[in-house]
C-alpha cells in the first residue's frame, strides 16, 4: 500500500501493530514466557550491563515512575507483587477486621500500622496484624522448639509467656 507520506506510513504501521496485539495477546505473551525461560540467564546479563551502562537514566526513569503512582499505587504494586492480593481486597479485609489486629485487636493506624500476615511457606495471606504480633508470630513460627517450649509451660502449670488472668 502506497502512502503519501512518511508520517503516515508510520502511523498505518502503529495501527496495524496495535489491532495484531490486541488480537493475538494471549500467544504473545506465551511466546514472551517461553522466550524468557529459554533465554534467563542472556537476559540477565543484558539487563545488568544495560543498567550499569545507563545508570542516570534508569534511575530518572525508576523515580519518575514510582512518583506517579504515589504512595497508595507503590502500596498497591507491593500487595500485589508479594501477596497477589488488591489494595481493595486489603481494604477489605481491614474493614472487615474493624481496623484492629487479628491477634490483640488494638487499633492498627499510626505506629500500629497494619501487616499483612502470611503463610511463608505457600503464600497465602491470612490475616492484618499489627506490626508487634506479626514479628513475635513468624519468630514462633521459625522457632524449632515450640512444641517443647509449650510442653514445658504446661508441665509446670505455668500460664504461657506469663500471662496472668483475673480469676
Amino acid at each position: 500500500m502506497a502512502h503519501k507520506s512518511k508520517e503516515a506510513e508510520l502511523a498505518y504501521q502503529r495501527a496495524y501493530q496495535r489491532a495484531y496485539h490486541a488480537a493475538n495477546k494471549e500467544k504473545l505473551a506465551e511466546y514472551a514466557h517461553a522466550y524468557y525461560a529459554a533465554n534467563k540467564e542472556k537476559l540477565a546479563v543484558f539487563n545488568r550491563a544495560y543498567r550499569e551502562a545507563n545508570k542516570e537514566k534508569v534511575s530518572a526513569r525508576e523515580r519518575a515512575y514510582r512518583e506517579a503512582l504515589g504512595p497508595r499505587g507503590r502500596f498497591a504494586k507491593l500487595l500485589h507483587l508479594k501477596y497477589d492480593l488488591s489494595f481493595e481486597a486489603w481494604t477489605e479485609m481491614l474493614i472487615g477486621q474493624s481496623g484492629r489486629c487479628a491477634i490483640c485487636r488494638s487499633p492498627m493506624s499510626g505506629i500500629k500500622e497494619p501487616a499483612t500476615d502470611h503463610n511463608h511457606e505457600t503464600g497465602e495471606v491470612r490475616e492484618l496484624l499489627c506490626v508487634g504480633c506479626n514479628t513475635k508470630l513468624h519468630a514462633l513460627e521459625v522457632w524449632p522448639h515450640l512444641g517443647e517450649a509449650l510442653t514445658y509451660l504446661e508441665k509446670h502449670k505455668a500460664r504461657p509467656l506469663g500471662i496472668v488472668r483475673d480469676r
